[in-house]
């Protein structure tokens, strides 16, 4: 017997699966955002303790990007899949 259900019985399981996937996405790169800024701040304390001052804020910067980046392809990548279900 097949456990999982259909998707004309269910259809809201793949919303809601969409829905979770949407989620963790963005906020995975909200916390790439996040790192890259706490990074930036604290890039100049860093340089006082261990002399890796340049190399956390290049590490920072680089993390704030990464996070922007990721937001701009999932936010392409999910409203094509939208306009495509519709």
């Amino acid at each position: 017997m097949n456990d999982t259900p259909d998707k004309e019985e269910h259809p809201s399981i793949d919303n809601a699966n969409r829905r979770q996937i949407k989620a963790i996405l963005y906020a995975s790169a909200a916390f790439f955002i996040l790192l890259g800024i706490l990074g930036m701040i604290f890039s100049e304390r860093a340089s006082e303790l261990t002399g890796l001052g340049e190399t956390a804020r290049y590490f920072s910067i680089a993390m704030f990007c990464v996070g922007i980046f990721d937001l701009i392809i999932f936010s392409i990548m999910f409203n094509k899949g939208e306009k495509n279900n519709d």
